[in-house]
């Protein structure tokens, strides 16, 4: 179920401010995406959201802006929740912003997700386009022998590399045995995501990798020094952001850069700061 709340403002804010971005390094303004939890193409919010209005605030703010007529330079997740008429009873994943803002002839790549169903729906919204659904576990989009989610041979366009795990957690590595393990992201994951990142370098394209962090209930710090291992080994630059407002758990987003012209990065929009 999709939560509703202002992480997925901000996790949505930074996947399309960087996949706008990287459409300016290629003249077809294409992007490859590859994506590690595709989730259905549209889903309810969860009604706990209901239940704390201040930790869904500026989400609500962006769809009642998304009803009124918007500027050109209107923040692209504006413009993708108006094009999908985004609401809390029918919510769309990344793909489907994605399409909203880059156009769906314009994606090509990856989406894994564990779930059948879900995967049945993914599959029907994109038949017959550049985007293959993998109904599988991230991980093993790593470990299989095509390696569906790394990047493919002679890529030609920029990238965008996105994961959104439930929360971080501290463990060294995940067990098979406890719960459903791709909601979480593990210190052994460094691995598998490194691993992602590199095949994308060798293509020597403009890229940006994000890395998602829900209900972080007390310090931030561990998951930050997750993600800095992860671009020091990959020589990336890093920054990242939550949501101004502080209240709850707070979401955290690692954005790491590669490749990019005088370092110019994405501008978030208005209540997402860099930390």
């Amino acid at each position: 179920m999709a939560k509703g709340n202002n992480g997925n403002y901000l996790q949505h804010s930074i996947e399309l401010a960087n996949a706008s971005f990287l459409q300016q390094y290629n003249k077809e303004k294409s992007i490859h995406i590859s994506l590690t939890h595709g989730m259905a193409p549209y889903e309810p919010c969860d009604h706990c959201a209901d239940k704390d209005l201040y930790t869904r605030n500026l989400l609500q703010s962006a769809f009642d802006l998304a009803q009124n007529d918007l500027l050109e330079d209107a923040h692209p997740i504006l413009h993708a929740y108006r094009g999908t008429n985004a609401n809390f009873g029918n919510y769309p994943n990344t793909g489907e912003l994605l399409a909203a803002i880059i156009g769906r002839d314009h994606l090509f790549g990856t989406i894994a997700e564990v779930d059948e169903e879900k995967c049945h729906q993914l599959n029907k919204i994109w038949i017959n386009t550049n985007v293959e659904i993998f109904n599988n576990s991230w991980r093993n989009g790593v470990k299989s022998n095509n390696m569906p989610l790394c990047s493919p041979k002679g890529l030609n366009k920029p990238w965008l590399f996105s994961m959104d795990p439930n929360v971080f957690s501290q463990a060294e590595e995940y067990d098979v045995d406890i719960g459903n393990t791709s909601e979480l992201i593990y210190q052994s994951d460094r691995g598998f995501i490194t691993t992602i990142i590199n095949s994308f370098l060798e293509s020597k394209q403009p890229g940006i990798a994000t890395i998602f962090s829900y209900g972080q209930k007390n310090t931030v710090n561990p998951f930050k020094e997750f993600a800095t291992t992860i671009a020091e080994n990959t020589s990336g630059g890093i920054a990242f952001y939550q949501v101004d407002q502080r209240g709850g758990n707070q979401p955290i987003g690692a954005v790491i850069y590669y490749n990019l012209i005088n370092d110019n990065r994405p501008i978030c929009p208005n209540n997402i700061g860099q930390v």
